[in-house]
C-alpha cells in the first residue's frame, strides 16, 4: 500500500540477457465442491511467475483476484523462493487444468536477467482441491511494538483490537491478540523488494500460527533496478502467504522523509482500518482499484470496501460478501496437506 513515491536515480545499466525459461505443471479442477477449484503451493531456487492457466477447454483468465497473463503485476503471480496461489473458478469445472511457470530474474522482476543470474530450471510444486468455505474463522494475532509505535500502551493495544473486532466481525472472522510487546530492537527504516522476501526472515525468523503484526517505523519498497523507492503505510510481504518466515503485517510508525524522526500519532480509527486492510491482504485479497486502474476481478467489490489502497477514504469499513468469503477460505484452510513455507 504505496503513501509517496520518490524516484532516485537510476542504477548503471549492466549486460543483461533475454532468456526465458517455461515450466509447465499439471494440477486438478476436481474437489470437493465438485470443481470448486484449487490450490497450489510452489517452491522454486528463484523467483517465477505464473504465466497461463489452462484447461482442455480454453484458457482461464483469472487465477485468484488478477489475471493470469505474463504481463499482469507481480503480486498476482510471483512466486520469490516459494508462492501459495489459489484458484477459485466462477463456475464448477472438472478435468485437468495446466499452469505454466515462466522464469523471472528476481532483481529485475523480468525475463532479462543481469550478467552471472542464473533462471531456474527446477520447480516443486503441490496442490489440493479448495474446500467449502468455512461458515466462520479466526485470526490470532501477536503484537510487536517498536519504539515508534503509537498503540503500545496496553489501553491503545485494547482500543485498537476492539475497533479491528468490529471491521472483521461482518465478515465471520473473530481477532484476537495473544501476545502483545515491546521489541526496542525493531529497525528505525524498513526494505523491502518483492524479488528478495528473505530480507524480512530477521524481522520474522520462524513460522507460528499466529499472525505476526510488526509495528515498525519508515517503511520502504527499494527497487535496485530501477533505483526507486515507495513509502509504504503497510505491507504484508507474500501475497497470498502463509506460515513463511519474514511473513505478517508490518505497518508504519514514522516520516521516511524530512527531518522529523517523532511517531506519527496515528488516530486509532486509521489504525485500525489500515490493519483490517493489510489482514485482508494477509488472507488473499487485493486492492478494488489500483493505482494503474486494474480492478479487482471479484463482481461485488468496488470503491465503497476496506480495500481500497487508501482504506481510510472507504465510504464505508466493510468487507463485500465475495472479500469476506475469500478470506474465510484461504490461507489456513487451503494450505492443509501443503508443506509450509521455508
Amino acid at each position: 500500500c504505496g503513501a509517496e513515491r520518490q524516484a532516485l536515480e537510476p542504477t548503471p545499466p549492466a549486460t543483461r540477457t533475454r532468456l526465458t525459461v517455461i515450466l509447465t505443471r499439471t494440477v486438478w479442477f476436481l474437489s470437493e465442491g465438485g470443481g470448486a477449484g484449487f490450490a497450489v503451493f510452489v517452491e522454486v531456487e528463484g523467483c517465477v511467475q505464473v504465466a497461463r492457466l489452462e484447461t482442455d477447454r480454453r484458457w482461464v483468465e483469472s487465477l485468484e483476484g488478477g489475471p493470469s497473463c505474463r504481463d499482469c503485476p507481480e503480486r498476482f503471480s510471483l512466486a520469490a523462493g516459494s508462492g501459495l496461489f489459489v484458484h477459485q473458478p466462477p463456475a464448477p469445472v472438472e478435468g485437468p487444468a495446466r499452469l505454466r511457470f515462466g522464469s523471472l530474474s528476481c532483481s529485475t522482476l523480468s525475463a532479462t536477467f543481469l550478467d552471472g543470474e542464473t533462471p531456474p530450471d527446477r520447480l516443486r510444486v503441490w496442490s489440493r482441491a479448495l474446500p467449502s468455505p468455512a461458515a466462520s474463522a479466526s485470526i490470532e494475532l501477536e503484537f510487536r511494538h517498536g519504539p515508534f509505535s503509537s498503540s503500545a500502551p496496553p489501553h491503545e493495544t485494547a482500543r485498537l483490537l476492539n475497533q479491528v473486532q468490529s471491521l472483521m466481525a461482518p465478515s465471520a472472522l473473530s481477532v484476537t491478540v495473544t501476545k502483545s510487546e515491546d521489541d526496542p530492537n525493531l529497525p528505525t527504516r524498513l526494505e523491502w523488494f518483492e524479488g528478495a522476501p528473505a530480507a524480512l526472515e530477521a524481522l520474522v525468523p520462524e513460522a507460528t500460527g499466529e499472525v505476526e503484526v510488526v509495528f515498525a517505523g519508515c517503511i520502504e519498497r527499494v527497487f535496485p533496478a530501477v533505483g526507486s523507492r515507495t513509502t509504504l503505510d503497510g505491507l504484508v510481504p507474500r501475497i497470498p502467504t502463509f506460515g513463511a518466515r519474514g511473513g505478517g503485517v508490518f505497518l508504519r510508525g514514522r516520516e521516511c522523509f524530512g527531518a522529523s524522526t517523532d511517531p506519527i500519532p496515528w488516530p486509532t480509527e486509521v489504525l485500525a482500518r489500515r490493519l483490517a486492510h493489510e489482514l485482508g491482504h494477509f488472507l488473499g485479497l487485493y486492492h478494488s482499484r489500483e493505482a494503474s486502474g486494474l480492478e479487482d476481478r471479484l463482481p461485488d467489490t468496488g470503491d465503497d470496501t476496506l480495500m481500497l489502497p487508501n482504506p481510510s477514504l472507504a465510504p464505508e469499513a466493510v468487507f463485500s460478501p465475495l472479500q469476506a468469503e475469500r478470506m474465510r477460505r484461504h490461507a489456513r484452510i487451503v494450505a492443509e496437506g501443503l508443506p509450509p513455507a521455508r
